[in-house]
């Protein structure tokens, strides 16, 4: 089955608001990152129209692998870019 879901992309700085949400420190000092948390919480922020209506936590818990994977494919990376433009592109004259 196919069928169309609506995206908007996630702007710099609500990308960088999720990976914080998801990004915990210890009292060590050690970090860990809940990628699950970050590929939902991006899904619900990207996806404007579906046919399953809002996408939810309950929703996005409820799918199988096969959509579940079809959608983690929009999400961007959270570390990493290897899209990221030159810096020396991005300078201004």
């Amino acid at each position: 089955d196919t069928f169309e879901v609506t995206v908007k992309q996630l702007s710099w700085s609500k990308r960088n608001q999720l990976i914080s949400k998801c990004l915990n420190w210890t009292q060590a000092g050690t970090t860990s990152f809940d990628g699950d948390m970050y590929i939902r919480e991006s899904l619900k922020e990207m996806i404007v129209d579906a046919p399953w209506g809002r996408t939810s936590e309950a929703f996005l818990l409820s799918i199988d692998e096969r959509l579940g994977s079809a959608l983690e494919a929009i999400v961007p990376k959270a570390f990493g870019n290897e899209d990221a433009p030159n810096p020396d592109a991005i300078k201004k004259e």
